[in-house]
C-alpha cells in the first residue's frame, strides 16, 4: 500500500504505513453511484479507512492509488445502512450501570452490544423508533423509554443508467466526523460483501476501543423525555447527590438510582440555564427564568426542609440578564462573580459579590443570616464592578486576578485596581498565529504545572507561561471538531463537540480516545472534577444524563 499510494506528505505521516504494528485488515472494490469508472478501492487498516481511485502510472503503467476522500480515522468514523432501520453504528466508549455494574437499556435509537459498546440507530431508524415510543405514551425521568422496530429485509438500490438497467447495489453510508468531515455512500454489488465490510469496520473499531479506552460513560439518571431539555447539572455530598436543571425546572436525586429523581416543584422557576453548588458555603446558585435572573438558595434548606417551610421560601434575584456566573476565591475570601455580556453594545459587566455571614455564635459553619424571605439576597454584598469593552464567554480565577475569555482573547483583570491587560504577551512573535486570528474564540484556561497554563480555543490549544509567553513551542493540539467547552483531568483534556468528545494527553498532545455521543452538551463546564453530560440521538429524542468517568476512578456511591 505504501508503494502504490499517491498522497500528500501530511496524509502519509498521519497514516504511518511503515510502522511495525500497521495491519491491512480488508481491501476490495466498492462503487460510488455512477456508471463505468466508478470503482473505489477501499482499504481498511487497523486505524484508518482509505478510499482510493485506481490509476495507472503514466510512465511505468503500474497500478497507483489516488485518494478519493481524505483518510478517515476509525475513531472518527460512523456508519449506517440507509435502507436498513436495524443498522447501528458503535460509539467509541464503554458504558455500564453505575450501581450494578451491568449494562443498562440505551436511549431511544440506541442499543448496547454484549461488549458494552453503545450503538446508535441511523436517523431514519431512530425516527421510527422514536415514533413507536411516542405512540406507546410519554416517558418520564424515572421511566426508561422503549425502542420498537419491525424487522426489515435488506433492500437493494437500483443503479439505473442508460447501459445498466438491471444492476443492483447495497449502500453503506460512511461519515467522517469533525469540522472538515464529510459523508459519502459506497455501494457493494452483493449483500454479503456489504455485511462483511460492516462487520470488519465494526470489529476493528471495537478492538481500538478496548485498546485505548480510558474513560467510560456511567448513567446518572434515567432518560428525560424529548419535551424536557436538560441544560445544566451539579453534584453534592461527594458526588452522591445530583441536581439537574431543565427548561421545566429542577430535579433532585441520587446518582445511580434513576427512580429517586423528583422535580423540586416548590421552586417556581422554569428555563434553568446554569446551576452551581458551593458546599462549603452551603448554597446553590442558579440562573433561571425568562430574564435570566441570578438566585442563591441555601442548600440545606432545599435538601432537608419540610414541605411547609419550603413553600415559605422566597428568594430575591441578585441580578438580572446574567450571562453566566462563577464561584471562586480572591485574597482567601469566597466570592461570586456575575457576568452580564451583551452583543449589541459589545461590552461585559462583571459584578463581584462576597457572602455576609452571621457571627460564629449564632450560626453553624457555612450558614447564612437568614434561610427565608428576602433577607437571603442581602447575604451577598457587591464589592466590585468591572467593565470590559468586549463580549465575554468564560471566566477563570487566578491567585489574585481574574482571567476573562472574550472576543479580544484572554484578558487579565486586577480586582484591586480594576485594570485590564491581555494575557498573551504582544511582543512574543511565536504567538502571531493566534493574535492575528479574529475569529478564534477563547474558551478555557487550566493551570497545569511549573507555572504553565493550557489555553483552549475552539480551534486549537497551546501552553503559555505565567508571563503570557509561548511555552513548549513544539506542542499544540488542533481539534478535529468544534468544541464549546472543556474539562481538565490530568493528564487528559476533554473537548466537547456537539457530536463527540475528543480526549488528548496534555503532555504528548496525542489523541487518546474519541467518544461519539450524538447530540452532546457538557452540563458542568465550569466545575472541576464534575464530568456530567447530556446526550441524545436528536433534539426530538429523549436525553440521558451521564458521567464521564476514568476507568480507574471509584464510583461516588
Amino acid at each position: 500500500v505504501d508503494e502504490k499510494l499517491v498522497c500528500s506528505v501530511s496524509d502519509r505521516n498521519d497514516l504511518r504505513l511503515t510502522d511495525d504494528q500497521r495491519r491491512l485488515v480488508r481491501d476490495s472494490q466498492l462503487r460510488k453511484r455512477g456508471g463505468e469508472g466508478s470503482n473505489i478501492q477501499v482499504l481498511l487498516l487497523d486505524h484508518m479507512l482509505l478510499m482510493c481511485k485506481i490509476k495507472a502510472d503514466a510512465q511505468t503503467g503500474e497500478e497507483r492509488y489516488s485518494l478519493y476522500k481524505r483518510p478517515v480515522p476509525l475513531q472518527m468514523l460512523t456508519m449506517c445502512i440507509p435502507d436498513d432501520p436495524g443498522s447501528m453504528r458503535p460509539r467509541m466508549a464503554a458504558r455500564r450501570d453505575s450501581s450494578t455494574g451491568q449494562q443498562q437499556p440505551a436511549s431511544a435509537g440506541q442499543t448496547v452490544s454484549p461488549s458494552g459498546t453503545i450503538r446508535t440507530l441511523p436517523p431514519t431508524a431512530a425516527s421510527a423508533a422514536a415514533a413507536a415510543a411516542t405512540a406507546a405514551g410519554p416517558a418520564s425521568p424515572g421511566t426508561p423509554a422503549t425502542t420498537a422496530s419491525a424487522p426489515v429485509r435488506p433492500m437493494a438500490v437500483s443503479l439505473e443508467t442508460d447501459t445498466q438497467k438491471d444492476k443492483y447495489a447495497y449502500p453503506l453510508q460512511i461519515t467522517f466526523l469533525g469540522r472538515n468531515g464529510f459523508t459519502t455512500t459506497l455501494y457493494a454489488n452483493k449483500l454479503a460483501d456489504r455485511k462483511q465490510w460492516y462487520q470488519s469496520i465494526e470489529q476493528q473499531q471495537q478492538e481500538l476501543m478496548e485498546r485505548h479506552c480510558k474513560f467510560e460513560l456511567v448513567p446518572v439518571a434515567r432518560q428525560f423525555p424529548a419535551g424536557i431539555r436538560v441544560t445544566t447539572a451539579d453534584v453534592y455530598d461527594q458526588g452522591r447527590g445530583v441536581v439537574i436543571g431543565t427548561d421545566h425546572g429542577l430535579y433532585l436525586g441520587v446518582a445511580g438510582k434513576p427512580t429517586s429523581y423528583q422535580r423540586l416543584s416548590h421552586l417556581k422557576h422554569d428555563r434553568v440555564h446554569q446551576i452551581e453548588i458551593h458546599e462549603r458555603l452551603n448554597v446553590m446558585a442558579m440562573i433561571a427564568d425568562k430574564d435570566r435572573n441570578l438566585y442563591v438558595y441555601p442548600l440545606d434548606h432545599l435538601m432537608t426542609a419540610t414541605t411547609s417551610s419550603r413553600h415559605g421560601l422566597r428568594v430575591k434575584a441578585l441580578h438580572t440578564h446574567v450571562s453566566f456566573f462563577r464561584f471562586g476565591q480572591f485574597q482567601d475570601q469566597d466570592i461570586l462573580c456575575s457576568v452580564r455580556s451583551t452583543t449589541l453594545s459589545n461590552q461585559t459587566i462583571i459584578h463581584v459579590y462576597k457572602p455576609v455571614l452571621a457571627p460564629p455564635k449564632s450560626r453553624t459553619l457555612g450558614r447564612f443570616l437568614s434561610l427565608g424571605g428576602d433577607a437571603l439576597a442581602d447575604s451577598w454584598k457587591c464589592i466590585k464592578e468591572c467593565y470590559i469593552a468586549a463580549e465575554s464567554t468564560s471566566l477563570h480565577f487566578l491567585r489574585s486576578r481574574l482571567c476573562v475569555g472574550c472576543t479580544r482573547g484572554f484578558e487579565i483583570v486586577d480586582l484591586a485596581t480594576m485594570n485590564t491587560q491581555s494575557l498573551l504577551d504582544p511582543a512574543d512573535a511565536s504567538l502571531a498565529f493566534v493574535n492575528k486570528r479574529d475569529t478564534t474564540q477563547p474558551i478555557a484556561l487550566f493551570r497545569v504545572h511549573d507555572g504553565q497554563f493550557l489555553l483552549c480555543y475552539d480551534v486549537f490549544a497551546f501552553y503559555v507561561n505565567r508571563n503570557g509567553q509561548r511555552a513548549r513551542s513544539n506542542w499544540m493540539i488542533h481539534w478535529v471538531g468544534t468544541p464549546t467547552s472543556f474539562k481538565f483531568e490530568y493528564p487528559y483534556i476533554l473537548a466537547f463537540d456537539s457530536q463527540f468528545i475528543e480526549i488528548y494527553h496534555v503532555e504528548t498532545a496525542s489523541v487518546v480516545q474519541v467518544i461519539i455521543t450524538g447530540n452532546c452538551a457538557s452540563l458542568s463546564p465550569n466545575k472541576m472534577h464534575v464530568n456530567l453530560c447530556a446526550t441524545s440521538q436528536s433534539p426530538a429524542h429523549p436525553q440521558e444524563v451521564l458521567r464521564i468517568q476514568h476507568l480507574l476512578a471509584k464510583d461516588p456511591i
